[in-house]
């Protein structure tokens, strides 16, 4: 055999092994559809990877941008996050839908009326988000800061008040429900500024009843659709959504002797519980809330301190919860709501509360949070003040950078593990994978899209850094 005939056969043989070899391992390898549980149009995933898009990302006048530009923003941002990880079903975004009255803008005493026109660049961004498959879709009905500095809900006054609110629901569910996965019919709604601040204990009463009347109302209506969904057998079709509920809480204290609210009645356990009278309806009913989807926590510890020493402290202590504990807290809640109901933090991110200062003649590190009193103690260095003294966040001192993209490995990763692990230990959670993560970062908007879209070369920088992050959770997320 000559060598040219040799070199042929080795050449022949070398192919013919490196394609039986190679055929038997693509066999043996699960494809992309395998890999990741194809979900039908109406199916949601055990786990959701939340961020929060807010009306900033989507403000013409403030990015100096019009509509086609600011939609392509956000979806080249939720490319980038999709692509790390192509067949992870869990990214979910909560839009912030937007609120105001006819004249336009926020309301004033005199309007009564909400305007429920939905500017057709949310229509068009949730259409794309959906028709390029980036994302699950939350949307947000009124933002609890948006909902309490309105005065279309009339703040003392029930019939006026549950009307505009479920108005708004039928209004945005006939435009949107067609995409939206999950309504979140209300947000962080034990605060008490949701509803309006109001002083004395038989308006926060009034108050409370007609938070819950806003709720129950929408509630009601989206439970409604979902049956006759259900009943007309709709799911066949691709474009019939599931109208999912979720409610969100805001976490102030553990129920215990850690607190960071002055009246019991708007503690987030007694709020979910139902203890109140405000879960009293005209006919001397329990008002429930049996089949909700989600029960959601807002988790702020930059806002939640208690005072280990009472009122008389001269220093307060953050309110940091194990993984223990939240599960405690699902225990102890969850009695209230069926069991097919899924737990989940619904807001989080760094609040970026960085002071230089010196309590109680100890030094703090640069990157230490603590509450200060404004007053008495100097302003925030990162931060900086209109003329009257108010807070305007900047979010751009390197401690806030550090705080983020620190946050999304403790939240994502690190907590969202610990929880789910310590929920497999709890003899009422056993099996039931009735822990969804979520976390939705309130700052994905400030800190990514907007910085990415119409910030100097630092903020960008600082965007990429943050961005890096949120991707390095997702690829992590739920391992």
């Amino acid at each position: 055999m000559s060598k040219h005939a040799l070199r042929t056969t080795i050449v022949y043989l070398s192919l013919t092994i490196w394609f039986v070899v190679n055929v038997a391992f693509a066999q043996a390898q699960p494809t992309a559809e395998q890999a990741a549980k194809k979900l039908s149009p109406n199916e949601m995933p055990g786990k959701l990877f939340g961020l929060t898009i807010d009306e900033s990302s989507l403000d013409e006048h403030t990015l100096k941008m019009d509509a086609p530009k600011l939609i392509e923003n956000i979806l080249s941002e939720l490319r980038k996050i999709k692509a790390a990880q192509p067949n992870n079903n869990a990214l979910t975004v909560r839009i912030v839908l937007p609120i105001g009255c006819e004249s336009g803008g926020d309301c004033d005493p005199s309007e009564t009326k909400l305007t429920n026109k939905l500017d057709k660049k949310y229509l068009d961004l949730i259409q794309q988000i959906k028709s390029e498959g980036l994302a699950f879709v939350m949307a947000e009905l009124v933002d609890s800061d948006i909902e309490s500095s309105t005065k279309c809900f009339t703040a003392l006054d029930e019939a006026k008040s549950v009307a505009a609110y479920l108005e708004r629901t039928k209004k945005m569910y006939e435009k949107l429900g067609k995409y939206v996965d999950i309504w979140e019919i209300g947000n962080e709604v034990n605060g008490d500024w949701f509803g309006g601040s109001v002083i004395g204990n038989v308006k926060n009463e009034k108050r409370r009843k007609i938070v819950v009347g806003q709720l129950k109302a929408a509630y009601d209506f989206l439970s409604a659709k979902k049956l006759e969904i259900e009943r007309n057998n709709q799911l066949l079709k691709k474009e019939d959504k599931f109208p999912r509920t979720a409610i969100t809480f805001y976490f102030n204290g553990d129920g215990k002797k850690r607190n960071s609210y002055e009246n019991i009645n708007d503690g987030m356990l007694r709020w979910i519980r139902g203890i109140g009278n405000h879960f009293i309806d005209k006919n001397n009913k329990k008002i429930t809330f049996a089949n909700l989807d989600y029960l959601l926590v807002s988790y702020y510890p930059d806002d939640n301190f208690y005072e280990p020493n009472g009122d008389v402290s001269d220093y307060s202590i953050q309110i940091n919860l194990t993984p223990k504990e939240w599960v405690e807290i699902f225990d102890t809640i969850r009695t209230n709501y069926s069991s097919n109901t899924k737990f989940g933090l619904g807001e989080m991110g760094s609040q970026c509360y960085f002071p230089k200062k010196i309590i109680s003649n100890k030094p703090l590190n640069d990157c230490k949070t603590i509450r200060i009193d404004l007053l008495k103690n100097g302003r925030n260095p990162c931060d900086t003040y209109d003329a009257k003294g108010e807070i305007i966040e900047t979010r751009k001192c390197p401690c806030c950078l550090t705080a983020q993209a620190k946050v999304m490995k403790e939240y994502y990763i690190e907590l969202d593990k610990q929880i789910s692990d310590e929920m497999k230990t709890n003899n009422n959670f056993k099996n039931a994978d009735r822990f969804i993560g979520g976390y939705f970062n309130w700052y994905y908007s400030v800190d990514v899209i907007n910085k990415m879209a119409n910030g100097t070369s630092e903020d960008k920088l600082q965007a990429e850094k943050v961005r890096a992050a949120i991707i390095e959770a997702y690829k992590n997320f739920g391992k």
